[in-house]
């Protein structure tokens, strides 16, 4: 099956806009096996007492920054932007995750500027683009390992079959960026307000289908 991946379309979106910055390699950092975090818990209901990502676990990501810088390079326009954007992009062991730091949920307690931060998966940095687009389908369709789904990816540069196969990798990794950096505006730019099917499409059949109305 050859798709156009959502996170693929974000991509290839390129604009004209300078890049916000041209080496991403500082802003990345890998957190232990022992660090779990999870940004959708990170605010307690009682105290409202914020947890920051745990920025003092963090270790050098070395080679996995590099080859995060490689997948930066392709990047174009917006997307570069709200790469260079981001506070942090954590290397972890667990799910991957996309955050922006709410100031209406008590994630800015002082009046600080919110910041944006990215946790990818370190299997994902030697994924194809095929292989990781496959993955997120088979998670949104429930499907197994074994169930008959695949992409194609026809325009990953020229050169060598190994630069070829390298740049599927960068383009892999540039999609998973794609999508949590999507999370985030999600969220920080009110995107489902702003969709007119949004509440037609989704909120009325969801209520529909949990009420049996």
């Amino acid at each position: 099956m050859k798709t156009a991946p959502a996170a693929f379309a974000f991509v290839l979106a390129s604009g004209s806009a300078m890049a916000a910055c041209t080496d991403v390699r500082s802003l990345v950092c890998t957190l232990p096996m022992s660090v779990s975090y999870n940004p959708a818990s990170n605010v307690d209901s009682a105290t409202h007492l914020y947890t920051p990502p745990p920025f003092d676990k963090c270790t050098s990501a070395d080679e996995l920054a590099d080859v995060v810088q490689h997948a930066f390079r392709l990047a174009h326009g917006k997307l570069q932007e709200e790469i260079c954007a981001l506070t942090k992009i954590f290397i972890v062991q667990d799910e991957p995750w996309g955050f922006w730091e709410n100031p209406g949920n008590y994630q800015t307690p002082h009046g600080e500027k919110p910041r944006n931060f990215v946790a990818l998966e370190q299997s994902q940095l030697s994924q194809t683009l095929e292989q990781s687009e496959d993955r997120f389908l088979r998670a949104v369709l429930k499907q197994g390992a074994e169930a008959n789904l695949s992409h194609s990816v026809t325009n990953a540069g020229t050169g060598t079959p190994t630069a070829i196969k390298n740049n599927k990798v960068y383009l892999g990794i540039l999609g998973a960026l794609a999508r949590e950096i999507g999370h985030i505006k999600w969220h920080r730019d009110s995107i489902y307000s702003s969709l007119p099917c949004y509440y037609d499409k989704f909120m009325t059949r969801g209520i529909r289908l949990l009420t049996g109305l």
